[in-house]
């Protein structure tokens, strides 16, 4: 187990975003969703200036569809349904704790009927990750080792 543990390189952070829509008639539209996704993504707090942003958009797929975004630090992968549920993945650098927190608020300010039914981050990097990179820094030995 120790052997596992030094072996852990974390490189990046994934969080997943469940939103749904939580008003009895679906206001969520292709147009209000990307939008609000491009305006959250020109904000610097999610892209820097310095970073080049790339997106993609892709309709031909059931109801809804799927943007990829892909930018120096960071992707994030969004699909909608066409109903009232939408799947957010984002990855970022294993440094970047807070980027997700700052993408949550944004885009639920950017679509008021929505909220979040589930979030879940994992490590993700070299060496069978199982820990972030927060706690790699703090520890340099496990106390169970």
């Amino acid at each position: 187990p120790l052997e596992q543990w030094s072996s852990q390189k974390p490189l990046e952070q994934q969080t997943i975003f469940q939103l749904e829509e939580n008003v009895a008639t679906s206001r969520l539209s292709s147009v209000n969703i990307k939008n609000a996704l491009t305006s959250v993504l020109s904000s610097p707090q999610i892209d820097p200036t310095d970073s080049v942003l790339q997106v993609e958009e892709f309709s031909d797929v059931g109801d809804g569809f799927v943007v990829v975004a892909f930018w120096s630090t960071g992707r994030i992968i969004l699909v909608w349904d066409g109903r009232k549920h939408i799947d957010i993945n984002l990855s970022t650098d294993a440094g970047n704790d807070d980027l997700a927190d700052k993408f949550k608020d944004s885009i639920l300010q950017q679509l008021t009927t929505v909220s979040v039914r589930l979030r879940d981050t994992q490590p993700r990097g070299i060496g069978r990750v199982v820990s972030y990179l927060k706690d790699m820094k703090t520890i340099t030995s496990p106390i169970w080792a």
